[in-house]
């Protein structure tokens, strides 16, 4: 702003040190008097001095004889600093009198004025301009026609699944023939599935092996990570841009409805949605496609058939399965520390895959990351070897366990320290079977507790074993007041 500012004070006490000097001081004072004829003939410099001496410039009567001391002595400094001084006091409070001189001035030929924070001004612009911090342009040259309609532009092999399957993985591949008959369906119409569970049970894994499995059946495989609307939106615009560069001109919103066109009008695609927080963010995109495949992964137990969804649900890992992953995946044959490991860990396949990898890093013996384990289990639930990703710590999953549920009511999930059997214990309180569909916990009572080892309904008197909550009881501890 003070810049433009600036360049239009020069400009404008340019101006009238050219028109003193040409006309002089008794000219001056007459057309300032209101001469028409002489007026007329002093051109856009004798206008500029007109608008500067109209009756909303505060000052007028002090620019009106600065012009005219000045146009006895021209070339004085001084009296050309006055000018300029009475000049920028004018403009400083009168926002309508700048529009005006920006005005003349152009037609004088003094160039463009503009106005405002980092503004751009020009009598002939032949390319793009960017101003602000970090500006950036995207230059697209449209094909004739301008932008291509979905249905003329061909199917064609597009994959964008960046991430490599784990090589270690055990315990699945029942679950991975499931799916994949699933998803083979013939038949008319979109083929959707949903595969639901447990933060940190494995479903994205599961994804990943069937889509590196099965890429030579699917023409398209497009992967977008949907856990908020904003998301879902981006990928599918994301996917628009590949199939068609030049769409970079369009709005996200509009590149997703473009793409959803062309998904609409093709088959043999497959769409992954991975971590689906809210069935609402993807049902109305699911509803409006046809003839590929929709694979969604959530934590969300929700009644996907009614979405027009299968479900393929996903439980921790036998301990077997736990035991050998555990094994191959840290090259030490101890399958009874291994063991041990597996049941503190619940056979959650997160849990164990980072327990490998801090194992590998630190050069660990399976018997002491075991002793570790038994001696500090919330903090080495809340650590990952580096290069792992912290947002995938155990930890870290089951606090959005945990923030889901207050969410959803906060009167839901009370974390506590309760006395049981003369003992102390960490507990983790749900007081409605309803977060079932919030955590994919797999509630049946209506009031309950996990305890170290077993999951209690108190309105039902029996106890289920569940082993696997064991790292839920350890994180429920760390909660302050617990």
């Amino acid at each position: 702003m003070a810049a433009n500012v600036g360049r239009m004070i020069d400009a404008v006490t340019g101006c009238l040190a050219a028109f003193a000097g040409r006309y002089g001081r008794d000219v001056i004072k007459r057309m300032i008097g209101g001469d028409a004829d002489r007026n007329a003939d002093a051109g856009v410099e004798g206008r500029l001095l007109r608008r500067l001496s109209a009756d909303d410039v505060a000052n007028r009567e002090a620019i009106k004889a600065a012009v005219a001391d000045l146009g006895r002595h021209p070339d004085d400094e001084r009296l050309q600093a006055a000018v300029r001084e009475q000049v920028e006091k004018a403009l400083a409070t009168n926002a309508g009198l700048r529009s005006d001189l920006a005005e003349l001035l152009k037609a004088a030929g003094g160039g463009a004025v503009a106005w405002g924070d980092r503004s751009v001004a020009a009598q002939t612009i032949t390319g793009p301009v960017a101003t602000g911090d970090n500006a950036r342009v995207t230059q697209v040259q449209l094909p004739p026609g301008g932008v291509p309609s979905p249905d003329e532009v061909p199917a064609r092999r597009v994959w964008n699944v960046s991430r490599r399957p784990s090589r270690v993985f055990v315990g699945r591949q029942a679950d991975l023939d499931h799916l994949a008959r699933l998803l083979d369906h013939r038949g008319g119409g979109v083929v959707g599935q949903s595969v639901a569970g447990l933060g940190g049970v494995g479903k994205t894994e599961v994804a990943l092996h069937h889509v590196h499995a099965h890429r030579d059946r699917y023409s398209l495989v497009w992967w977008i990570t949907a856990d908020s609307p904003d998301k879902v939106t981006a990928g599918l615009a994301s996917l628009a841009r590949r199939l068609v560069p030049t769409l970079a001109v369009l709005t996200d919103e509009q590149a997703a409805q473009w793409a959803v066109a062309w998904l609409q009008q093709r088959d043999g695609w497959l769409l992954v949605l991975d971590n689906v927080e809210d069935p609402a963010h993807v049902v109305d995109l699911v509803g409006s496609l046809e003839g590929g495949r929709v694979l969604v992964t959530t934590r969300r137990d929700v009644d996907w058939v009614g979405y027009g969804l299968g479900v393929l649900r996903l439980g921790v890992l036998a301990l077997e399965d736990a035991v050998r992953l555990l094994v191959e995946r840290t090259g030490q044959d101890d399958r009874v520390a291994a063991e041990g490991i597996a049941v503190e860990l619940g056979c959650l396949p997160l849990a164990l895959e980072q327990a490998s990898a801090y194992v590998i890093h630190h050069r660990l013996s399976l018997v002491d990351y075991y002793v570790r384990l038994r001696e500090q289990p919330a903090a080495v639930y809340a650590g990952v070897a580096p290069g792992q990703d912290a947002e995938r710590a155990v930890a870290r999953v089951w606090d959005v366990t945990l923030a889901a549920l207050e969410a959803a009511d906060p009167r839901l999930c009370v974390c506590w320290r309760c006395w049981r059997g003369g003992r102390r214990m960490a507990c983790l309180v749900i007081w409605s079977p309803a977060c079932w569909g919030v955590t994919g916990l797999p509630l049946t009572g209506r009031w309950g507790c996990w305890r170290r080892t077993t999951w209690s309904p108190w309105r039902r008197g029996r106890s289920v074993s569940t082993g696997w909550f064991r790292p839920c009881c350890a994180i429920a501890g760390m909660v302050p007041g617990c």
